[in-house]
């Protein structure tokens, strides 16, 4: 299987692998789209641009010392 090209910010995102999901917002297909809550106080929030098939996706990531 070939390896895909990753988006430069992936190791970003990489952080949110093993949080548990708290709650979900799913808005609509556009707009607001859909929001991730963690239990940690982390927030990922995936919306499409201006209907135009563009994704912006945010993250608001909290740390927590082990």
């Amino acid at each position: 299987m070939k390896e895909r090209e990753m988006h430069e910010s992936n190791p970003m995102f990489q952080v949110f692998v093993g949080k548990t999901v708290s709650r979900v917002e799913y808005v609509d297909d556009y707009d607001e789209g859909i929001t991730l809550h963690f239990t940690d106080g982390s927030v990922l929030t995936v919306t499409e641009r201006m209907q135009a098939g563009q994704l912006e996706v945010g993250a608001v990531v909290m740390f927590t010392e082990e």
